[in-house]
């Protein structure tokens, strides 16, 4: 027989010749030899698979001119880890020649100094001179028996920040110390340390950091490294006229203009309003009207303006002559009566085929002072009515838009409103405008945006009235600076929901708002969105789902939506319930709310269509009913690209004011 290494890399062995049917002579010796490997027998065959003898067995087992390939096993060590002067533990590694074995993350610690890695010897790791990684994988590390490596130690970097003063003006905000990177900063204001900085005042900073597994320890103090400079505030007394012969006008001390006053800040003290001299109303002239001794928070610098009363010679009156009126049928079956007096003011009635009737009062210039519609009974039960107005000219500047009230019937309540259709003026082939909202304005003057308002495809703005009320036409979109043409949601969706209060943007630390809109949506800030549409009523009870802390911004909502049934939690062991307002709220479950929100507005959600996407099967069985529905009135389309509806997926931020935008447009369809 012979005798074949198999992979030896030292030794050989001679052929062996016995006597047939010899029953005591056993194999030879085995002379081979392999580096990390344990000669275990023989066998027929290279790779195990034949026939096996010990190393001890008779040769008269084996057929004669066989040839006995070596077998080996390879040896197993076991790789060690020496702190080298640092603290901790870590377990050893057992590892098999010949195959990968990965060294596990280092554990040690050792103060003032980072892990570079690991050296194979002492001396090395003193040198820093590293061989191998963190978590790399290492080969043949030992032939045998045991091996440590050992920790590789170097000096953690030190931070220098760019540190500069930050110089800003108050606002009623806080304001934050500017730097780059990641540090703990603490406010001081006259020795006594300040969580929030908003006051205006001189603080000093103190920036720290934490020793980390790279970096050391930092800590420094910048004198005067934040100022709130103090804003201006100016008061100017309001211009007052009167004519030659009157008597000296009492000054109304609330007649005055506040500019500056920053939040919900008022004056301390209000000022006193004086004629700079006495007026003479003997002939034409005017007198300056000064204020003074007004008092503010330390946050302001107070100014004063100056007003005006001008005293002028009484115009003459013409003589007086009758009213003209005209009267004009129109095609459409209404009628335009037109009374104009003899100072040019006129008085413009329309009344439509089915009664509804404004009246539009204009001055001598042409200039409206008043508009005011009465709805008719017959357009009050049909549930819808047009404003028979010229086309609403929008501004931006909700104090400077005109009034128009609107009178209903008396039928016409919160459970049976009447939508009403307000004109909107736009150029001819141009796209609706959805930054156009209405303005209610109670009788103090307080002026509220109506969020659940829509634009139709006219470009008209539509909303519910359930009384009578006051409005104003708005365009109230506001700029997000974060939003670009290249973005899917700019322009109409943006507009929407920054006009109606939808989406008010996410804060940023400079007092600027973004509208992050591939940012998730959490449940707490859709819940939230639904009470901002509602104007966010106070729920009747306290009660509400015990993970729902009392002063999250979302908790008022929560409560209010859990006792309204749009909310009712998430199923946890133990037959409990959670909120978990931090959790991205998926599309699925934004279909659920809104199918209960849908119901408790008491709109129609009988209608369904077939989930017909790619991934329908996605879809939870608790959600599969409302996403029908959403699927059916168009709520949700599915993905641009792929077509999926994605329903466990958490909603966008642009995404959630999207689907918003489509369902309060579902209500006036």
């Amino acid at each position: 027989m012979s005798f074949d290494g198999n992979g030896a890399d030292s030794g050989s062995m001679a052929n062996q010749a016995v006597v047939e049917k010899d029953a005591q002579t056993t194999i030879s010796t085995n002379g081979f030899k392999k580096t990390g490997y344990q000669f275990i027998g023989w066998n027929t065959s290279a790779d195990g698979v034949g026939t096996s003898y010990s190393a001890e067995e008779k040769v008269s087992k084996v057929p004669s001119g066989a040839t006995l390939y070596a077998q080996w096993k390879a040896n197993r060590y076991t790789v060690k880890f020496d702190s080298n002067g640092g603290d901790g533990s870590m377990a050893d590694v057992e590892a098999t020649y010949d195959s990968l074995a990965t060294l596990p993350d280092n554990t040690f610690t050792k103060s003032g100094k980072k892990f570079a890695g690991w050296a194979t010897t002492q001396e090395k790791a003193n040198d820093e001179a590293v061989d191998y990684s963190d978590g790399t994988e290492v080969l043949n590390l030992a032939e045998s028996g045991d091996v440590t490596l050992y920790a590789v130690w170097t000096d953690k970097d030190v931070l220098d920040p760019e540190l500069s003063d930050t110089v800003v003006t108050y606002d009623g905000t806080q304001k934050q110390f500017k730097i780059d990177g990641d540090y703990t900063i603490e406010y001081y204001l006259n020795r006594e340390k300040v969580d929030n900085p908003i006051a205006a005042g001189i603080y000093d900073v103190v920036v720290s950091r934490d020793e980390d597994a790279d970096c050391a320890a930092y800590h420094a103090r910048i004198a005067a490294g934040l100022v709130i400079e103090k804003a201006a505030l100016t008061i100017t007394p309001n211009n007052m006229s009167a004519y030659v012969g009157d008597a000296v006008p009492t000054l109304d001390q609330k007649a005055y203009k506040i500019e500056g006053l920053c939040g919900d800040d008022e004056l301390e003290k209000a000022p006193t309003l004086s004629y700079e001299s006495t007026p003479d109303m003997t002939k034409p002239g005017s007198v300056k009207i000064v204020a003074a001794g007004a008092e503010a928070s330390d946050n302001y610098e107070v100014s004063y303006g100056t007003g005006t009363l001008t005293v002028s010679n009484r115009p003459v009156t013409p003589p007086s002559s009758s009213d003209k009126t005209e009267v004009e049928k129109n095609p459409d079956g209404s009628t335009t009566t037109t009374v104009t007096k003899p100072d040019g003011s006129q008085t413009i009635t329309h009344e439509t085929a089915t009664g509804t009737e404004s009246v539009v009062k204009k001055d001598g210039d042409g200039n409206v002072t008043s508009t005011e519609v009465t709805v008719s009974k017959k357009d009050a039960e049909s549930g819808r009515v047009e404003l028979p107005l010229a086309d609403a000219e929008p501004v931006t500047d909700v104090d400077k838009a005109p009034e128009v009230e609107v009178k209903v019937p008396s039928s016409v309540t919160a459970d049976k409103p009447v939508q009403v259709t307000v004109p909107v003026a736009k150029d001819d082939g141009s796209e609706p405008n959805y930054g156009i909202v209405v303005f209610a304005v109670d009788a103090e003057g307080n002026e509220t945006v109506i969020p659940k308002c829509a634009v139709d495809d006219d470009g008209n703005v539509v909303f519910e009235a359930t009384g009578n009320v006051v409005i104003k036409v708005v365009d109230a979109a506001k700029d997000m600076p974060d939003v670009t043409d290249a973005d899917w949601f700019a322009g109409d969706v943006v507009d929407f929901a920054t006009a109606r209060g939808i989406v008010n943007g996410v804060a940023l630390p400079d007092g600027s708002r973004v509208i992050d809109g591939y940012g998730k949506t959490s449940r707490g800030m859709f819940v939230a969105m639904l009470h901002n549409l509602e104007l966010n009523p106070g729920a009747a009870s306290e009660g509400s789902l015990a993970d729902v802390p009392s002063d999250a911004f979302y908790a008022d909502a929560a409560a209010w939506a859990l006792e309204e049934g749009i909310l009712s939690g998430v199923d946890m062991p133990g037959g409990t319930k959670q909120f978990q307002g931090n959790a991205d709220v998926t599309r699925e479950q934004v279909a659920v709310f809104l199918m209960r929100y849908a119901g408790y507005l008491g709109m129609d959600v009988s209608k369904r269509a077939e989930i017909d996407f790619p991934d329908a099967g996605e879809v939870s069985g608790f959600a599969k009913d409302a996403m029908s529905w959403a699927v059916a009135n168009g709520l949700f389309t599915g993905d641009d690209v792929t077509g999926e509806l994605n329903p466990t997926d958490g909603a966008a931020r642009a995404e959630v004011a999207a689907v918003l935008m489509r369902f309060i447009n579902l209500m006036y369809a």
